[in-house]
């Protein structure tokens, strides 16, 4: 194999799972934590010594399990490739990968916190050129868009959650009541993510000011883009917290089942 010495490259070996049941069913016995640390720190080394040997110098080895991501060196890759990419390519990559550890959850908080800014300045430019007296809120449509791609991201979407549940033979609603799902409530629909909206709304006491054509709007945009910036922080904020929660639930039936 032939490549640049700059090249960043990564090896996985996958299907370690396999190599550990052909293991326990050679010794017709059950592996302890000891036994299964040492089987996989080998077949590492093995890996690393035949790359090697390839001519690969300083190899960079993940041994994983495709089917239990929440096992091995599956975060340690995922880690590892936010941290070698560009920039340009940074935040895209810490959206694409799953959120299964607290170091990939900061990071999406951190990608998804640098859109508020502009989500809400578009939504606020929406808003300012609604009718509030026939209850136009133009700028819910926005928001509760991005809303929905938190819960997306952070694996807390109905869809993600169904996944889980099915994975660990559980019921759905047992699931949410387990890791106090709120966001699904709320994003239920329009009526409920606007009554939600609703809480964040600041006092604001109309004058004839309203009325000229300039400033009349510009009150209004800032007054829903800080409204819009809150609602969305909070979301997000909600969306992380049952990650977590999420995250240690899995890692508690995943211990059970193992």
């Amino acid at each position: 194999m032939e490549c640049k010495p700059s090249a960043n490259l990564f090896f996985i070996r996958t299907k370690i799972d396999n190599d550990l049941e052909n293991v326990k069913q050679e010794r017709r016995k059950s592996l302890n934590t000891g036994e299964l640390t040492n089987i996989v720190k080998q077949i590492k080394e093995d890996c690393l010594e035949n790359l090697k040997k390839g001519g690969i110098k300083d190899p960079k080895v993940f041994v994983i399990n495709s089917h239990k991501t929440e096992t091995f060196e599956f975060h340690k890759l995922n880690v590892t490739l936010i941290k070698t990419v560009s920039d340009l390519k940074r935040d895209a990559m810490t959206l694409c990968i799953a959120t299964l550890s607290e170091d990939i959850l900061i990071k999406k908080v951190e990608v998804l916190s640098k859109r508020i800014s502009k989500i809400s300045n578009n939504a606020a430019l929406r808003a300012a050129f609604s009718n509030r007296e026939n209850n136009q809120n133009r700028e819910l449509k926005i928001l509760m868009n991005e809303a929905i791609l938190y819960t997306r991201h952070f694996g807390v979407s109905t869809e993600s959650l169904n996944l889980v549940a099915k994975k660990f033979r559980k019921d759905m609603s047992e699931l949410k009541n387990t890791i106090h799902v709120q966001s699904a409530g709320i994003l239920e629909s329009e009526t409920s993510f606007e009554k939600y909206y609703e809480r964040f709304e600041e006092k604001y006491n109309s004058s004839i000011v309203d009325r000229i054509p300039v400033i009349g709007p510009q009150r209004k945009f800032r007054k829903v883009q800080r409204q819009s910036a809150a609602v969305l922080k909070s979301i997000l904020n909600m969306c992380k917290s049952e990650n977590q929660r999420l995250q240690t639930q899995i890692a508690l039936w995943t211990n059970t089942h193992s």
